[in-house]
């Protein structure tokens, strides 16, 4: 797997484009937080969720940091003089960037390393909504594996932002399906605009000249559609750029009854 760096390095020499270095920043598994030592003994003593620490500059600019491994954040210390302990907590994307952040004016990537990169306050938003896709195709691929947390079903309802691929033409709609080389009926979805984006160039194909549009829908609005249909079943993410997950058109009633 290649690391941050690697990543960052790969979307400067434009071989990613910046929602595939979102993707792969939202997807890493190990951010390095700061805390307080206040916030540290906290979490100890309470085994509770610790409050982040940021950074406020002279010019009142409010910066939260991150650290993507062990090397980059004491490549930080060394290059910034650190020389009292600091304390971290070390967290997953999806979690991290699907905080609130209000007041946060930028997010520094590896603060002080060659490959740092810097979020503004208008990206941050856009960050967020990716986390919450993490999160949610993580829980839609352990529900297909039989390893899924406790409330998954219900998170996957509760999703507010799933894309329905629609081709339309001279005011009429049909929905479109995900391409299947055995005959079966799929209904697709999707968890983010890149996973819808990749599909468009197959749904242009299959649409004969119409217009294909993403419809969003929550979870309810979905598998309450999807449940009057006579459908094989449902693919999330049929084209990638992660890996589709599949299952049988009975998931609808699942969901909807959990």
């Amino acid at each position: 797997m290649s690391s941050i760096a690697e990543i960052i390095q790969a979307w400067r020499e434009k071989k990613l484009n910046g929602t595939q270095l979102m993707r792969s920043l939202v997807s890493h598994s190990r951010w390095t937080i700061p805390i307080s030592e206040e916030a540290a003994a906290e979490t100890l003593a309470q085994n509770a969720v610790p409050r982040i620490q940021f950074n406020r500059d002279a010019s009142g600019v409010n910066r939260l940091m991150l650290w993507s491994s062990s090397e980059t954040f004491g490549n930080w210390a060394q290059r910034a003089k650190i020389e009292k302990e600091q304390y971290s907590l070390e967290t997953t994307g999806s979690w991290v960037f699907s905080l609130p952040l209000d007041g946060i004016d930028e997010i520094w990537i590896d603060p002080l390393n060659a490959h740092d990169i810097l979020y503004t306050a208008s990206q941050l938003p856009a960050l967020r909504d990716l986390a919450a896709a993490v999160a949610i195709e993580k829980d839609i691929a352990e529900l297909r594996a039989g390893t899924a947390s406790p409330g998954a079903v219900v998170r996957v309802r509760e999703f507010p932002s799933y894309w329905v691929p629609v081709a339309q033409s001279n005011g009429r709609r049909r929905l479109m399906f995900a391409p299947d080389n055995q005959g079966r009926v799929l209904a697709a979805a999707f968890t983010a605009d890149d996973t819808f984006t990749a599909f468009l160039p197959e749904a242009n194909a299959a649409a004969s000249g119409e217009e294909v549009v993403a419809v969003k829908s929550d979870g309810k609005g979905l598998f309450t559609m999807l449940s009057g249909m006579d459908v094989t079943g449902i693919v999330f993410n049929c084209s990638g750029p992660i890996k589709p997950v599949a299952f049988a058109a009975g998931l609808s009633k699942v969901v909807l009854e959990a």
